[in-house]
């Protein structure tokens, strides 16, 4: 097995650290925009979905948390570019 020197490592271009960058940009603001346009329904809908749907207090909190849950979920997933990336890929990515 060769061993590569750091003078003969070859990184990714400008063009491509660009391209990652204004991706994961996009991606990540996408995913603000999302987050609070879920949250932002789930409040003001909560207080009539009880009536309508004819459910506990336990269970609208549930609904409300379930929202929750999901961005806490989700957000990782979409930091990593959806690309099904680790987060350690990612990074590396970056280091690159």
């Amino acid at each position: 097995m060769k061993t590569v020197t750091t003078a003969e490592r070859v990184g990714p271009s400008a063009a491509s650290k660009r391209r990652f960058t204004i991706r994961m940009v996009t991606v990540l603001i996408g995913g603000m925009f999302l987050d609070g346009y879920v949250l932002g329904i789930i409040g003001p809908v909560s207080a009539t979905m009880a009536d309508d749907l004819q459910i506990s207090a336990l269970w609208e909190g549930m609904i409300a948390a379930a929202a929750l849950i999901g961005v806490l979920l989700g957000s990782p997933r979409a930091g990593t570019g959806d690309e099904g990336m680790s987060l350690t890929e990612a990074a590396a990515e970056l280091t690159r």
